[in-house]
C-alpha cells in the first residue's frame, strides 16, 4: 500500500459530465407552449369528463373540505359552487379546439432550394496583433 518513492502520482479521473457545457433546448414543435399547450394535447374525449366532472366537484366535493382561512373557506363554500359553469363552459370549448387540432392533418415543413438557403454564419478571424503594440 506505501507507494514507491520514485512514481508520479497518479491523475485523478475525470468525470464524464464534468465542466460540459450544457446545449440550449430547441423550441417545442408544436404552436402550444405551456400548461395550455399540454391541455390542448389531450384527446377532445377527456375534455367532456372534466366538463362532467365539474358539477359534482364545485358544487358537493370542495364545500366539504374544511377551512379554518377565511380565505379559504370563502374559496371553497361560495366561489367553488358558483365558477362550475364557467368550468363546464371552458372544458367544452377546449374539447372543441381539441378534436379540431386532432382532425386537422400536420403541416409538412417546405424545403428551400439549395441557391435560397444560407450559409451558416461562422466567428469572424481575430485580427493579428498590430506591430509595436503590447499587451
Amino acid at each position: 500500500m506505501a507507494a514507491e518513492s520514485g512514481s508520479a502520482p497518479a491523475a485523478p479521473r475525470k468525470r464524464a459530465t464534468a465542466l460540459k457545457p450544457s446545449r440550449p433546448r430547441k423550441p417545442p414543435r408544436y404552436p402550444y407552449d405551456g400548461l395550455s399547450g399540454l391541455w390542448l394535447r389531450l384527446p377532445w374525449w377527456l375534455h367532456l369528463v372534466a366538463a362532467a366532472l365539474a358539477w359534482p366537484l364545485c358544487t358537493e366535493w370542495l364545500p366539504r373540505i374544511p377551512a379554518r382561512e377565511p380565505t379559504m373557506a370563502w374559496l371553497f363554500h361560495v366561489a367553488a359552487p358558483a365558477a362550475w359553469p364557467a368550468a363546464v363552459a371552458l372544458a367544452l370549448i377546449t374539447a372543441a379546439l381539441s378534436w379540431r387540432k386532432a382532425r386537422t392533418p400536420a403541416k409538412k415543413a417546405k424545403k428551400r432550394p439549395a441557391a435560397a438557403r444560407t450559409p451558416r454564419r461562422t466567428k469572424p478571424a481575430a485580427a493579428p496583433p498590430r506591430q509595436g503594440e503590447f499587451s
